[in-house]
């Protein structure tokens, strides 16, 4: 009996293929004769691929980078709309310049304990794995800089995308001296066009990271860090916790950085 009820709730219960195929994470509503999903990409990996939802038989192009979201809209007449909730979907049109193995400056603002030296890079990397002791407990702000150049063809082409990968864990950024934004979550993409020129260009990344390494350097000093009056923070078995054991977290750029030309 169960294996009939099985193959008759097969009929109607069709997997979906945002899960199967791209292995998204989604939400499907019934709205009226149609239907709503919210899909997220919570993969490592980007999505651009066509695929058919289930509820409605409907294809629909889906392009969803690592940690973005989307709400599609089936109707009962087979028409289809995407819509992406944060900010204005773009997609691009070929890669103008990658940063990641050309040299950097790193150095620090605002941090504990106080890094004076600047650091020449030979290709981008977080700074507590470098070789250098105080900066795996380093709590604050890696300024990573470099200059690039640029032909007058690739200046012509519009609106850019800046993406700098996996960041740990926010980033302000400058191109040639001006302020373009913020990026504090995935993906940590920014747009912005009208700042590139020929020849000689030059960008700053201000990233700030979290304090757990600090933390975990100050439980292993035995210096006090805790603003409680009482225990408050324990771990399974309610005993104060320590994270003396902690191996320190990547802080910085952790991966890459590639300027994109987006298609008009």
């Amino acid at each position: 009996i169960y294996n009939l009820e099985e193959q008759e709730l097969a009929k109607y219960a069709k997997a979906e293929e945002l899960r199967t195929a791209l292995h998204l994470k989604m939400i499907r509503r019934r709205v009226g004769e149609g239907y709503r999903y919210f899909v997220s990409n919570l993969t490592p990996n980007d999505v651009e691929r066509e695929v058919a939802l289930a509820a409605t038989g409907c294809n629909v192009s889906v392009s969803l980078r690592s940690g973005e979201s989307c709400f599609i809209d089936a109707s009962a007449d087979g028409s289809v709309q995407v819509t992406y909730p944060v900010g204005v979907h773009t997609h691009r049109s070929s890669l103008l310049t990658d940063l990641t193995d050309q040299p950097w400056s790193l150095r620090f603002i605002e941090s504990q304990p106080a890094f004076d030296e600047e650091i020449t890079l030979d290709g981008l990397k977080t700074w507590e794995a470098l070789s250098v002791d105080s900066l795996n407990e380093l709590m604050g702000t890696g300024v990573y800089e470099t200059t690039f150049n640029l032909s007058a063809a690739d200046v012509e082409k519009g609106v850019y995308q800046l993406d700098l990968g996996d960041v740990r864990e926010s980033a302000r950024v400058y191109i040639n001296g001006t302020y373009i934004g913020c990026a504090w979550c995935v993906p940590f993409t920014l747009d912005f066009d009208g700042l590139l020129r020929e020849g000689e260009n030059t960008i700053r990344i201000e990233v700030t990271n979290l304090p757990a390494n600090r933390i975990a350097e100050y439980d292993r000093q035995g210096r006090p860090w805790r603003k409680f009056n009482e225990i408050n923070v324990v771990d399974i078995n309610y005993k104060r916790t320590t994270y003396a054991g902690w191996t320190p977290m990547p802080s910085g750029l952790n991966s890459y950085v590639r300027i994109y030309t987006l298609k008009p």
